[in-house]
């Protein structure tokens, strides 16, 4: 089942405590800026819109809870840099989601399941061509 809106935590003595989807989301992501290679699928407009309003929103990362276990997985949706190894690179990912949700959040992490949606190649930049210096031209009198 997937959890609305937050997490919820039930204190013996004090209340709740509420930890909205969104919070757990942005430390998945944060996980990933660490890992060298690997960057949050977006979309080009989620891109754009996200620079506009500068705000760091964790598209391509969603999570789930389930009722009965407690426990919570995360999906994350990635692109990775053409030439890393997909497999070693993806494990780092489900390392690191979990490490950094759990140590943040103490939320119970089930699955961290990674999709690859795509490779970023890197265009090399073109040469810049060294201007010839300009030939005199001389005027015959």
């Amino acid at each position: 089942m997937m959890a609305d809106k937050e997490i919820i935590f039930e204190t013996q003595e004090n209340g709740k405590i509420m930890i909205a989807n969104e919070v757990v989301m942005s430390i998945a992501a944060q996980a990933l800026e660490e890992i060298k290679g690997v960057v949050v699928a977006t979309s080009i407009a989620e891109g754009i819109v996200d620079k506009i309003i500068k705000k760091n929103t964790a598209r391509g990362i969603s999570i789930y809870t389930d009722e009965e276990t407690g426990l919570t997985d995360v999906d994350v949706h990635v692109n990775v840099d053409y030439g890393i190894n997909v497999l070693e690179i993806s494990w780092s990912v489900q390392e690191a989601v979990k490490k950094n949700v759990t140590a943040m959040t103490d939320v119970k992490v089930g699955n961290v399941n990674v999709f690859v949606d795509g490779l970023t190649v890197e265009k090399e930049p073109k040469p810049k061509k060294e201007k010839e210096p300009k030939k005199e031209v001389k005027e015959e009198k």
